[in-house]
């Protein structure tokens, strides 16, 4: 059974007390109620003895993820002492007769970096080699809680880097950080975070409230839940405590360790998850003050009683994914990276690029937007400059294709750059002086490109240049996050065009049917694109082959972007267990249909492997890197 989690600064005053709270994994609640009595041995011992024999089900059931948890839902719905169980949201949920809940968490993404990353271990040196100021100005509270529920968890391993990126930026800007790693996250200490002004919360999230467990009408309990490092064993029997029977906190068994989601559901483990009334009770006799809390969790956003929670006891503004998100604590590294160079809420989240916003099903949310001015306050932190030489500003362009070319300063191999054109951003290669030249496709119209070094802030240079030249019916992007390596994009008639066969790609750049290949980048990162003015009537087939590793032995995830008649792009993403990691590997993004512009998922990863199994094996003309 395969199972997975998942502008300007404001002045010292306006700042004091601000708190930020980045939750990755994840009510309102009401006043204080009568605490009921503790449960007995026995009910403990009955309760426990039925959440054994549910995991049992769910561990060793034959078939899909969904069989295996309607079979264990079926299996506790037989079980005297529980009241209520269902399959939501890709989980189990199980409320017991005695009161309490408990959650087993279907699958949910590792964490996926994205496609301008080349390697997270680059980013930490580039941190600590960037200036930092020495003036130190005290706003508030400059300290910062960082919690990894996850420390411990081998397949999560890479985000101990970004909370490394994160409190390095946050002690640039003056902030004492804490760290709470693994069962040092417990309720009591979650209880006494008002001092500070920096929250990053990494956990898993889960769905519960089939009812409210009190039974009192009046309260509305959350839907939404967040495991923290506390293992249900170690808080035991005071797990069962009115925090369980009042919905403060729920049981959350949760995928764990590494390999296939299978392997990581052989043996689940199990935790304390609090709930959005577990913060409300806890401060709400010593409120947040402007509160900025960041929910990078799997579904966050999909439940407005969990943030208003929040808002009651003092938080300002609030952000969340609406579905299952993988990418969650990269896109906080990268907007505290912006949110350090002084910029408000709403400046950093609209600069963020499209892929740390939008994934497969998922958008990054915030509200509300009265908040949307909120800044970190502090001292910005230095960094080199950043300069654009070509194109300038307001230039206009003739060509599809234009080279951008500029100058870092100081550069260090270390650093980490990339470049963002249109909201598509890319890993940036940089020569040893600090210069660049990377050629870039455009659209028709209005063009933004932005040059960024990312470390102890982010540092930028952005210039607008107009495309003067026929707009596209087609405009696609491919871009990858491993360097040296050679991946290509494809785009191959299927139906009608005029009877074309003949493929668009690197030994073919402009069929005769209409498209155009700019360039082949055959050393890393990309992008590749593949544009169109018009096409004869018909299907078209787009799709990715790894015609080279180059000896880059680091899995590679690759991303897509597809505009069609000038509409907003959308992107796809190959991540997780499906990085293309061999020479021959296939990904068939989707089909087009012209000229009504149809798209039509495919999303099919087929390994080099099964392509030579299925005699399928694609052959392309030699090149030279």
């Amino acid at each position: 059974m395969a199972m997975r989690h998942g502008g300007k600064l404001l002045s010292a005053v306006m700042v004091v007390g601000l708190l930020m709270c980045l939750l990755v994994g994840c009510g309102s609640g009401g006043g204080p109620a009568s605490e009921p009595q503790p449960l007995s041995t026995q009910q403990i011992t009955r309760i426990e003895q039925t959440s054994q024999g549910i995991t049992q089900v769910v561990t060793s059931a034959n078939g899909t993820e969904t069989e295996a948890l309607a079979q264990a839902c079926q299996y506790a719905q037989t079980q005297p002492g529980v009241s209520k169980a269902v399959v939501d949201d890709g989980q189990l949920i199980v409320q017991y007769t005695e009161g309490g809940q408990e959650v087993w968490v279907g699958s949910r993404p590792l964490p996926t970096p994205p496609g301008d990353i080349e390697q997270l271990q680059a980013l930490t040196r580039s941190i600590r080699v960037m200036g930092r100021s020495t003036t130190r100005t005290p706003v508030g509270s400059r300290n910062a809680v960082l919690i990894n529920a996850l420390y411990d968890d081998p397949g999560f391993s890479p985000c101990q880097t970004v909370f490394t990126n994160i409190s390095d930026i946050l002690s640039s800007m003056g902030f004492t950080v804490n760290m709470l790693n693994g069962a040092q996250a417990t309720p009591d200490a979650l209880r006494h975070l008002t001092d500070a002004a920096v929250i990053v919360f990494l956990g898993h999230g889960g769905k519960v409230n089939i009812i409210n467990g009190s039974g009192d009408s009046s309260w509305m309990t959350s839907p939404y839940a967040n495991q923290i490092g506390q293992s249900w064993e170690d808080g035991a029997p005071s797990s069962y405590s009115a925090d369980w029977l009042l919905n403060r906190v729920v049981k959350m068994n949760v995928p764990w360790g590494e390999g296939t989601d299978t392997e990581r559901n052989q043996h689940p483990r199990s935790f304390v998850a609090v709930t959005g009334r577990f913060w409300h009770d806890a401060y709400s006799s010593h409120h947040f003050n402007r509160a900025l809390f960041l929910n990078c969790a799997c579904s966050g956003a999909e439940y407005p009683a969990f943030y208003q929670n929040l808002f009651d006891v003092g938080v300002a503004a609030y952000s969340g994914w609406t579905a299952k998100q993988g990418m969650a604590p990269y896109t906080a590294w990268r907007l505290i990276a912006s949110l350090s160079s002084g910029r408000t809420l709403q400046a950093a989240v609209d600069r963020l690029p499209d892929e740390y916003k939008t994934q497969n099903a998922a958008t990054f949310w915030y509200g509300p937007q009265t908040e949307s001015g909120l800044t970190l306050g502090g001292t910005t932190p230095s960094g080199p400059s950043v300069i654009i030489n070509a194109p300038f500003n307001g230039e206009t362009i003739v060509d599809r294709q234009c080279e951008v070319r500029g100058q870092i300063d100081p550069w260090n191999t270390d650093m980490h750059a990339t470049i963002q054109v249109n909201g598509q951003s890319t890993a940036l290669p940089v020569a040893s002086d600090g210069t660049f030249n990377q050629p870039v496709g455009l659209r028709s119209g209005s063009n933004d490109i932005r040059v960024s070094v990312i470390g102890s802030t982010e540092v930028s240079d952005e210039v607008f240049v107009t495309g003067e030249f026929t707009s596209d019916i087609l405009y696609t992007t491919l871009w990858w996050n491993t360097d040296g390596n050679d991946i290509d994009l494809h785009l191959k008639p299927i139906a009608g065009a005029d009877g074309a066969t003949s493929e668009c790609y690197f030994g073919n750049k402009n069929p005769w049917w209409g498209a155009a290949l700019d360039v082949d980048d055959v050393d890393g990162f990309g992008p590749e694109h593949i544009t169109a003015r018009t096409l004869p009537a018909g299907t078209y087939l787009l799709y990715v082959h790894y015609y080279d590793t180059h000896w880059q032995t680091d899995p590679a995830g690759v991303n897509v972007a597809v505009s069609v008649n000038g509409n907003p792009s959308r992107i796809f993403t190959l991540r997780d267990n499906r990085c293309m990691t061999a020479t021959g590997d296939v990904w068939n993004v989707c089909s087009i249909d012209f000229p009504s512009g149809d798209v039509h998922v495919l999303d099919e990863f087929i390994p080099a492997s099964r392509m030579a199994r299925s005699n399928r094996a694609l052959q392309f003309p030699a090149k030279r890197k």
